[in-house]
């Protein structure tokens, strides 16, 4: 006699916070994030090179990406977030026009705290302009939430930032924002005391992950570095994965599904200078499912993935749906990036995980 393995249905989810890359990644990225699952909304980040930085540009990404998407499924949805990068020279006008092609959010990175920043901001005060016509015309705004000064330590950055926050919360009461891709018990705590125009990013690999595995002195990491962990905001202690743990499975409806995939070439990452980020496309999904299965909380998992964001930023539910069945799958060591000579390593590589996506 055998036994169906269970299965779970889930609305198709969102991905406020993604990262496809351009060129020969973008051409090897987006298959694979429409085969993991990532089929419908996904938010666009802005820093390839050149950024984005304006509404035509960003117009350009979102049909690069469809093309390629569709060039693998004719029949996809997957719909691209049009997003521009907001810098210290950005004026309100740009951000009018970028708004009235259909541009989203505006996101904005710290001066040299992560990758293709060099165009990130220093003096927050040279943006102000940008954000009033944001606050103006209904554009959010995402911030990478780390501290730009050297005297604020790096895993102190993103407790420092709440402080730029405030002065901007301050200065524009009006304007919609999120914290991405949040670490501590600090942002935690931070965006649940603002109000709903607030709102936070929570990635897999910060809800399962600590310093610790990235340093090399958690028993998973069998005390060795592992530079494939290593991203920006750095995951902190065990306290703050508690934290994330607590207000996502709480179902507080202002923290949402944001993986910051950040996928880059072996060569980029196992050397000198190694880039910040972590691939965890693949395993994101059967992770979340097996997350909220064990703590009982199945019933949160659809709202953290396809509702509280889409609420937030102002979308209607989406119609489609994604199976995942549990049977168990080994995540690969390594993935091809065809064209490139080189390949990537996803989250979880070599690992066997519980759950999978139904193609």
């Amino acid at each position: 006699m055998t036994t169906e393995p269970r299965t779970i249905r889930l609305r198709a989810p969102d991905n406020w916070h993604a990262h496809f890359r351009d060129g020969p990644m973008l051409d090897f990225l987006v298959p694979v994030f429409l085969d993991s699952g990532w089929r419908r909304r996904i938010v666009a980040e802005p820093n390839i090179t050149p950024p984005v930085l304006t509404g035509d540009r960003a117009v350009w990404y979102r049909d690069a990406i469809l093309e390629r998407a569709r060039a693998h499924d004719p029949a996809t949805t997957v719909d691209p977030v049009m997003t521009i990068q907001i810098t210290e020279t950005t004026p309100g006008a740009t951000v009018r026009d970028a708004r009235s092609k259909g541009v989203g959010i505006g996101k904005v990175y710290p001066f040299m705290v992560t990758t293709h920043s060099g165009n990130g901001v220093q003096d927050y005060d040279k943006i102000y302009p940008a954000l009033e016509a944001a606050q103006d015309c209904g554009l959010i705004v995402q911030f990478h939430g780390e501290h730009p000064s050297d005297d604020i330590e790096g895993l102190n950055k993103e407790a420092g930032f709440t402080a730029i926050l405030d002065r901007i919360r301050a200065r524009f009461p009006k304007l919609k924002l999120t914290m991405e891709h949040i670490t501590s018990r600090a942002a935690v705590d931070w965006v649940k005391a603002q109000g709903d125009g607030v709102g936070a990013s929570v990635t897999v690999h910060h809800l399962f992950t600590t310093v610790d595995d990235v340093l090399g002195y958690s028993k998973a990491s069998g005390g060795l570095m592992r530079v494939h962990h290593g991203c920006k905001p750095q995951p902190k202690w065990r306290d703050d994965r508690a934290a994330l743990n607590e207000v996502v499975l709480s179902g507080h409806p202002r923290f949402f599904y944001g993986g910051d995939d950040a996928a880059h070439l072996r060569r980029r990452k196992e050397a000198e200078g190694s880039a910040c980020g972590v691939w965890n496309t693949m395993a994101a999904l059967p992770l979340l499912v097996d997350l909220f299965d064990r703590e009982g909380q199945l019933d949160r998992l659809d709202p953290f993935l396809s509702e509280h964001g889409a609420r937030f930023y102002g979308y209607d539910l989406n119609a489609e749906s994604v199976t995942l069945v549990e049977e168990p799958w080994v995540v690969p060591a390594e993935v091809e990036a065809t064209g490139m000579g080189d390949s990537v390593v996803p989250m979880c590589a070599g690992e066997t995980l519980k759950w999978r996506v139904r193609a």
